[in-house]
């Protein structure tokens, strides 16, 4: 399987150390490949889409990547589990030629060969566990209850 590298960037992980990730494109599509960047060894690889990669960025606190392709296609992955978070289909009518996330990662700026810019706005991955609503409830149903048992 023959692999084109078509972008690479360096980053930090969560722990300090350097990776470096780089978008390819093979028979089968546009893939995400992570290098470690103190021994050169592949790390981790995953084929992302099946449309070629044209445009490639990682966010700058290192926590999202970000691919466009020639479709048009805009993606958002997670750089650790190279999980794609979000799918923006026919962000652009031509192929995307540059990606930007703003500086705090809360967006994602695209250009296109069609003259077209689109910003698309990145939420935050929700917390497992409990809703801060379920909380607040169950403390107002405490406290209902407190006072109803002082009542009586």
């Amino acid at each position: 399987m023959d692999e084109v590298f078509i972008s690479c960037k360096f980053s930090l992980t969560n722990n300090g150390d350097m990776v470096l990730y780089t978008a390819a494109v093979t028979g089968k599509g546009g893939s995400i490949v992570s290098w470690n960047a103190t021994t050169w060894r592949r790390v981790a690889s995953k084929l992302i889409t099946r449309d070629n990669i044209t445009a490639f960025n990682v966010s700058s606190s290192g926590r999202l990547l970000a691919c466009g392709t020639t479709q048009g296609d805009v993606l958002i992955m997670n750089s650790t589990s190279l999980q794609v978070r979000k799918i923006v289909k026919k962000a652009h009518l031509g192929f995307v030629t540059a990606l930007s996330f703003s500086p705090d990662s809360r967006a994602l700026v695209s250009a296109s060969m069609d003259s077209s810019a689109r910003v698309t706005v990145i939420e935050e991955e929700q917390k497992k566990g409990m809703n801060m609503w379920i909380i607040i409830f169950i403390l107002l149903i405490a406290i209902a209850a407190y006072f109803f048992i002082q009542q009586s």
